[in-house]
């Protein structure tokens, strides 16, 4: 897997969206900018300064199998060191192999924990979902994408990491 931020690293994102121009790429990168600040609002009230892998917040990501998709995560640890992820992604239906040729994009946003369990899972449990988002342009989907980041910052901010950490236990 490779990521690169979109911040920093600027990559072209027609790989996720398909052709832009040069106009709706920057609508899309100021909208995909006004997630990265809503991720870095999280990670500050969390009392980090980064979000994602490299940082900055969002990241194009390319698996091995070819996939491309935009997601970035904030990572904080409950008083016990057990941790809570807020994540969110943006992927085309052509990442999950839809050959229908339907320009669809699909926005997840979720809240993993470290599993508590008695009988330890050894992996993340996800404690919230919001369910899928469709989006069928570019730019709603970048819309979309900034109001699942909107209510995951929400959330984090109107609960104790402790309340997530908590629903991964007996």
């Amino acid at each position: 897997m490779e990521k690169v931020s979109l911040a920093n690293g600027r990559p072209l994102l027609d790989g996720v969206f398909g052709p832009l121009t040069h106009e709706e790429d920057a609508q899309i990168r100021s909208i995909l900018a006004a997630v990265d600040d809503q991720l870095l609002s999280l990670a500050k009230h969390f009392g980090s300064n980064h979000a994602g892998l490299g940082s900055t917040g969002l990241e194009l990501c390319l698996l091995a199998s070819g996939q491309l998709s935009i997601n970035s995560y904030v990572e904080t640890t409950d008083s016990d060191e057990h941790a809570a992820d807020f994540l969110v992604e943006l992927a085309p239906s052509w990442c999950a192999g839809d050959r229908s040729g339907d320009r669809v994009w699909t926005i997840e946003a979720t809240i993993e924990v470290d599993c508590q369990h008695v009988v330890d899972h050894k992996a993340m449990e996800t404690v919230y979902d919001r369910g899928d988002i469709s989006a069928v342009t570019p730019k709603a989907a970048a819309q979309a994408l900034l109001q699942a980041a909107t209510d995951l910052v929400h959330l984090g901010m109107s609960h104790p990491v402790e309340h997530w950490t908590a629903l991964a236990t007996d």
